[in-house]
């Protein structure tokens, strides 16, 4: 069973410089925990190391083009998805979306109404288990599971009942194609219980990262079964896979949600502020959208 982060790029540093003949070096700004992160001095690309827990971090980077050093605060939450998770999880469908696109653009809003709609108790937490592209399609998988107050889940058809409820706030935001819990449509089990489960697969990592907010998340597949039971023999049972099939569903992954919020510029360089995306249930102060000016009067300043 693997409970840990395995490692790797998990969000970029995004830069600009008025000068096209400066060269902007990345890295850490003290304090700083070099121990978990590392920042690749040429791209900005944050790696974390193996090993992380579930948790929330922060760091402290910069970006200098050898005259003037950026300060820039990266925050850093680390969620764990467990197999009761994976049992309760429900897919939401999205229409013509890409993934960047989506986190980018949509994944703050799409959140917002699903924990909305959700959560039966204002204790409640709405937890983003994976996101991927479903193959030769243009739409868009969103895996998703609700936890109570109690430390319990939602049951997925309970979940999906409420999603479906509020259909028409989240097609507001981006048109919905299904809301899916372990439906075994496609299967025909001919009278015999059908059975589906959910597996991440935690060596396979989808980093979706751009200048706002990056997203970290491990793939995932459904496993469909069909099974029926003799009068004198043990249950048989047939096995379909939408994708390929993995032997051990017991496993623990982790999903990585990753914001930056720039400070005060004091140089003619400029980081793109970021949307703040809200994984959990703790509140934390949005930052501004608005662009920072720099005191050299030489910058020019990134629209988002």
């Amino acid at each position: 069973m693997e409970d840990e982060f395995p490692g790797g790029v998990i969000g970029q540093l995004h830069a600009t410089d008025a000068d096209p003949y400066d060269v902007l070096t990345f890295g850490h700004a003290p304090p700083s925990q070099r121990s978990l992160f590392k920042i690749s001095p040429r791209d900005g690309k944050i790696i974390a190391l193996g090993g992380l827990d579930a948790g929330r971090y922060s760091l402290n980077a910069s970006v200098s083009d050898g005259r003037f050093a950026v300060p820039v605060a990266v925050s850093v939450h680390v969620e764990q998805a467990s197999p009761e998770m994976l049992h309760e999880a429900v897919t939401v469908r999205f229409e013509s979306v890409q993934p960047h696109d989506f986190v980018a653009t949509h994944l703050k809003n799409v959140v917002k109404v699903l924990k909305v709609a959700a959560a039966t108790q204002k204790q409640d937490a709405l937890h983003v288990l994976s996101l991927q592209p479903v193959g030769g399609t243009s739409q868009l998988d969103l895996l998703v599971a609700v936890e109570t107050a109690g430390g319990g889940f939602y049951k997925a058809a309970y979940l999906t009942q409420k999603l479906s409820a509020s259909r028409r706030q989240l097609e507001e935001v981006l048109r919905v194609s299904a809301i899916m819990d372990k439906n075994c449509s496609g299967l025909e089990c001919r009278g015999a219980q059908c059975e589906q489960s959910i597996v991440l697969d935690s060596h396979t990592l989808i980093t979706y990262s751009t200048p706002r907010v990056s997203f970290v998340s491990p793939r995932f597949h459904r496993t469909t079964r069909c099974t029926c039971t003799g009068e004198d023999t043990h249950p048989h049972t047939h096995t379909h896979t939408h994708t390929h099939t993995h032997t051990h569903t017991d496993i623990h992954s982790c999903i990585i949600s990753m914001y930056i919020k720039s400070n005060q510029i004091k140089s003619n360089l400029f980081i793109k502020p970021p949307l703040h995306q809200l994984m959990s249930q703790s509140a934390v102060q949005k930052p501004s959208l608005k662009p920072q000016t720099a005191s050299n009067a030489g910058v020019k300043a990134l629209q988002v």
